[in-house]
C-alpha cells in the first residue's frame, strides 16, 4: 500500500453447508483447534458461543430442503496499516469492534448469530462470526447473499459503517479475489504488474541521455542522476515494493489457510476413527441380535407362547 493511502475495510464471507463445517469453523474461531501461527501470549475476545446441538435443532426446524445453506462464516478486518497507525487508539479499536458487531446484527439478524470472536493472536487483527441463514423462520441464504448485487451492496454498506474510522471500500471490479478465506487487497492487486520482473535485468528502465549545454558541456552528474531517478527509476522501485507487499500478504494468508485446513483435517481424522469404532461395535451388536433371533425362532412354538404369556402376566 502506498504511503498516506487511506486503508480499506475488509469484509468477506463463506457459506456453511454442513454441520461438520459449522463445528470445525467454530472450533477454529474459539481456538479449540491447534493454530500454529497464532501467538498464545496475546489474548483474544470471545463474545458469544452456541452449542452445536442447538444449531442443529434450529436448522432442522427451519430446513426447507435437503441441500439448504445452513449459515455463514464472516470475517471482518482492515488493511494492516490501519492497525499499526498512530491513529489506532484503544477508543478506535473499541469503536471498530462495536460498529462491526452492530453491522452484523443489522444485516444478518441478532437472533441468527451463534458465534463471535476477536482474534488478536494472528498477524492482522480480525473479527470472525458464524451465523445462521434463517429468515422468517426458514433457511433462506438468498435473502442475505443472493446474487452479485446483494453481495456488492453488503460491501458498500460495511464500508459506509467504517467510514467514520477512516476506512474506505475496496476497489470495485478488482482482480483480487475472495478465494475461500483469505485474499483481499484490491488496491495492491490492481496496481501490481501482471508479469513482475524476475531480476534487475528484466526491469528494462529507459533513461534519458545527459543534456548538453553550450560549448558541448555535459549535464552535472548529480543533476543527471536525480532527474532520471525521480522520473524512471523510483517508479520501478515502488512497483517492486508494492508487488513484494502483495506477495508477502498473500503468503501470510495462504499459511493461515493451510493451517486452518490442517487443523480441520486432524479433527476429521479423529472423528472418522471414532465413527469407525462405533460402526464396528454396531456390527457386533447387530450380529448378536441376529443370533438371538435365530435361537428364538429355533425354539418350539409352545415354548415361545409360554414365554410370551409369562411376560404378559408380569406386566
Amino acid at each position: 500500500m502506498a504511503q498516506n493511502e487511506q486503508p480499506y475495510a475488509v469484509f468477506r464471507f463463506e457459506k456453511i453447508k454442513t454441520y461438520q463445517q459449522f463445528a470445525v469453523t467454530m472450533q477454529h474461531a474459539n481456538r479449540e483447534l491447534d493454530v500454529p501461527n497464532a501467538d498464545p501470549s496475546k489474548a483474544n475476545g470471545y463474545y458469544k458461543s452456541t452449542p452445536l446441538d442447538e444449531i442443529k435443532m434450529r436448522c432442522e426446524e427451519a430446513r426447507t430442503r435437503k441441500d439448504n445453506v445452513l449459515g455463514y462464516d464472516l470475517l471482518f478486518t482492515a488493511s494492516p496499516d490501519f492497525f499499526v497507525s498512530a491513529e489506532f487508539t484503544k477508543e478506535i479499536s473499541k469503536k471498530w469492534q462495536e460498529e462491526t458487531i452492530r453491522w452484523i446484527y443489522r444485516n444478518f439478524g441478532k437472533e441468527n448469530i451463534v458465534n463471535i470472536a476477536l482474534h488478536l493472536d494472528e498477524t492482522t487483527p480480525h473479527i470472525t462470526c458464524q451465523t445462521l441463514a434463517i429468515y422468517e423462520g426458514k433457511l433462506n441464504a438468498k435473502h442475505f447473499t443472493g446474487g452479485a448485487e446483494k453481495c456488492s451492496k453488503l460491501q458498500d454498506d460495511y464500508a459506509a459503517a467504517m467510514k467514520s474510522l477512516g476506512l474506505q471500500r475496496g476497489v470495485r471490479g478488482s482482480k483480487a479475489k475472495h478465494e475461500n478465506i483469505k485474499r483481499y487487497y484490491a488496491r495492491v492487486g490492481s496496481q501490481a504488474d501482471p508479469t513482475p520482473p524476475k531480476s534487475v535485468k528484466d526491469l528494462n528502465i529507459q533513461i534519458e541521455e545527459p543534456k548538453s549545454g553550450f560549448f558541448g558541456t555535459k549535464e552535472n552528474p548529480e543533476e543527471y542522476f536525480q532527474r532520471n531517478f525521480k522520473k524512471y527509476i523510483a517508479p520501478k522501485i515502488q512497483q517492486l515494493l508494492d508487488e513484494n507487499c502483495r506477495l508477502r500478504t498473500e503468503n501470510i494468508n495462504l499459511k493461515k489457510e493451510i493451517t486452518h485446513w490442517r487443523s480441520a483435517r486432524g479433527w476429521t481424522k479423529r472423528n472418522a476413527t471414532a465413527m469407525q469404532q462405533l460402526r464396528s461395535e454396531l456390527e457386533v451388536e447387530k450380529m448378536r441380535v441376529v443370533k438371538m433371533r435365530r435361537k428364538w425362532n429355533s425354539l418350539p412354538q409352545s415354548v415361545r407362547n409360554s414365554v410370551r404369556n409369562n411376560e404378559n402376566r408380569s406386566r
